[in-house]
């Protein structure tokens, strides 16, 4: 990455930067996602699980355990799953996320830092280009759904989407008051349906950017209101009030 010590950041058109920085750290993970990833994950352990470390083999597992928990989260019960049934959409905290889909018991910051280690993405989305015609998604399918929606063709995916879910599984690291979660079931439709985390607040991701660097310079020609700026954004990570200066000026016209 830029080294930004020491370096004076500039950011033009600072006034999408709100926006911006929520739009890039929210998540959404699909059904159809989550299912392809479950399939070519069981896959490469059966094939290569004699080769792996224990430990290795360990996190896998805990990967395939949280990704079944996810599709039983986004699928809607059997109860419920009649030709009236309508879809569910259902907002929650983070912590209540992960005790109802049954992940509060997950050291996700280790899991992370095996995914970083190992490089098992990469290594995955390798050995599906390697061995395309063997992974099959339908027969992951129907082991962790457990009789509930199939994975439609129409949203079979062919390539390797644990990157996506990584990125999920580290928007789950947040604390609890910075985000929410949005879980949306699709009738009949599992691989539509849908887990997104949606951040709260962008303070704590620009906070980095703010300490390591000698100074942050933020131009805009609708910056107004700058109160937006210095709540949600400056102090909410870490700055303090005095180092924010402000200036402002008219329209710059060219004589003629």
């Amino acid at each position: 990455g830029i080294n930004l010590r020491g370096n004076i950041v500039v950011i033009d058109e600072a006034h999408n930067l709100l926006d911006t920085i929520s739009n890039i750290h929210s998540v959404c993970i699909t059904g159809a996602q989550v299912q392809t990833a479950h399939s070519q994950l069981t896959k490469y352990l059966d094939k290569y699980k004699m080769r792996l470390k224990a430990k290795n083999v360990m996190y896998t597992k805990q990967l395939l355990f949280i990704l079944t928990c996810f599709v039983k989260c986004m699928t809607i019960e059997q109860r419920t799953s009649s030709d009236n049934a309508e879809d569910v959409t259902k907002l929650m905290k983070l912590n209540d996320f992960l005790f109802e889909s049954r992940t509060d018991n997950v050291n996700f910051f280790k899991l992370l830092q095996y995914c970083q280690r190992s490089e098992i993405s990469r290594k995955l989305n390798g050995f599906v280009d390697r061995y395309q015609s063997e992974v099959s998604v339908s027969h992951a399918s129907s082991d962790i759904t457990s009789g509930h929606q199939m994975l439609d063709g129409s949203h079979a995916i062919t390539s390797c989407p644990l990157m996506m879910i990584e990125s999920f599984l580290a928007a789950l690291t947040n604390a609890d008051q910075d985000g929410r979660i949005v879980v949306t079931k699709k009738k009949s439709q599992l691989g539509r349906s849908f887990i997104k985390y949606l951040l709260l607040n962008p303070g704590i991701q620009f906070a980095d950017i703010v300490h390591e660097s000698r100074a942050v310079v933020m131009v805009g020609g609708t910056m107004q209101p700058v109160s937006e700026f210095r709540d949600q954004l400056l102090s909410t990570a870490g700055v303090a009030a005095e180092r924010v200066l402000e200036f402002s000026c008219g329209w710059l016209l060219p004589l003629l």
